[in-house]
């Protein structure tokens, strides 16, 4: 038998400082569009309670394998958007004084300036196109968002049926809708349950 057990979770893409550079919303304008681009996925979880850095992991190794194929749909003035953003995200990051900003209560304002940057540079190197570094930094945020929304809404469903029900749970697998419009903010995910029937 699979026990279906569904959840909507909200969604907010919080760019923190990224969020507040000069055409930042243009940006998170990009990063919402891709995101309503992403397919449907489906994850196995091993069977036992949830561990937050597995789930992530393995949440966001189903994305990138999901997303392989993702053409690029950007017209050339968002590619060049991009460009100018990325250097001018390399130009203020030299501005920061990051040590005294983590000791701060602002710690999480700055969870999106530095793994941009990395992905901007990394990709820049590989000579890669901006909208591989848009792509990998919006599934980064999506696998941060499916895990905290697994954590938040299947931790104690996972261990009820582990500890309570007679058979033995067989299969955890997550399957994750992500919204379909600029307009919406819900994931819609279904974490299917199979257990053995009573004989």
């Amino acid at each position: 038998m699979i026990y279906k057990v569904i959840a909507n979770h909200l969604i907010n893409v919080d760019l923190g400082v990224v969020g507040y550079l000069p055409d930042g919303m243009r940006f998170l304008d990009l990063v919402i569009d891709t995101v309503v681009r992403l397919p449907r996925v489906t994850v196995e979880i091993p069977v036992k309670e949830l561990d937050r850095d597995e789930i992530h992991e393995l949440i966001r190794e189903t994305l990138t394998s999901y997303t392989y194929e993702f053409r690029c749909m950007l017209p050339r003035t968002d590619l060049t958007f991009l460009h100018d953003f990325f250097t001018l995200l390399t130009d203020e990051y030299r501005r920061w004084k990051f040590n005294v900003a983590m000791e701060a209560s602002t710690e999480s304002h700055f969870n999106g300036l530095t793994p941009l940057l990395d992905l901007a540079l990394m990709y820049k190197e590989q000579d890669s196109s901006h909208w591989v570094t848009l792509k990998h930094y919006t599934l980064d945020l999506m696998a941060t968002a499916v895990t905290e929304a697994v954590m938040a809404h299947y931790v104690e469903p996972v261990k009820m049926f582990l500890e309570a029900h007679n058979g033995a749970i067989r299969t955890l697998v997550l399957k994750v809708d992500f919204p379909k419009t600029p307009l919406t903010n819900a994931l819609d995910m279904r974490l299917l349950v199979d257990v053995p029937e009573e004989e």
